[in-house]
Parts: structure tokens; C-alpha cells; sequence
């Protein structure tokens, strides 16, 4: 690793960048950044346009991990048999 590298890495966990979405940017040894985003997918309409700054990150990303396949409608679990309600399954003390 060269000595810019080393300083900027050195620098870099000395403050921490804030974005208008919530985010949180990781170089892992090596050098490759993530821009980890938080979930969006529980948000509001008027979360829509997604901000600027985020479409572009959006748009430099070599790849895009998503916790979910969004692909796709329904549901992954509609094959599985039913269960016995929650407050079936746990005791009081569980439940509480």
C-alpha cells in the first residue's frame, strides 16, 4: 500500500461524510468502498424522487446488493404451512 493510500485511509476514519439518506460509506483493506444505504424500502411517498447524490452513486456502483429479491412480486413464504399464532407458540413470560 503506498503512502497516499496509507494517509487517506489514516485520514478518512477521522470524520465521517453525512448524507441526506441514511448511509455509511466502508474501504475495506484493499482499497474497495462500499456505500452501504440503509432500507428504503419501508419509506413514504414522499420519499420519491430518491435524492440526486444517491441516483448518481447509484449510477457509478460496479453492483448493487439488495437484502431482497425485488425482482419479483409475492411473496417467498406462500409455500409454507401454516402456523400456529405467535401467542400460541410462547409461554407469558416469552410473549411479554
Amino acid at each position: 500500500m503506498g503512502l497516499f493510500s496509507r494517509l487517506k485511509m489514516l485520514l478518512g476514519g477521522l470524520y465521517t461524510r453525512t448524507y441526506s439518506w441514511p448511509a455509511l460509506d466502508v474501504t475495506l483493506p484493499g482499497g474497495r468502498y462500499l456505500h452501504l444505504v440503509g432500507s428504503i424500502h419501508m419509506g413514504t411517498r414522499d420519499m420519491s424522487p430518491l435524492p440526486e447524490g444517491l441516483l448518481r452513486k447509484l449510477k457509478q456502483a460496479d453492483a448493487l446488493i439488495v437484502e431482497a429479491d425485488v425482482s419479483v412480486s409475492g411473496s417467498p413464504f406462500s409455500e409454507l404451512p401454516p402456523r400456529p399464532p405467535l401467542a400460541e407458540r410462547l409461554d407469558p413470560a416469552q410473549l411479554a
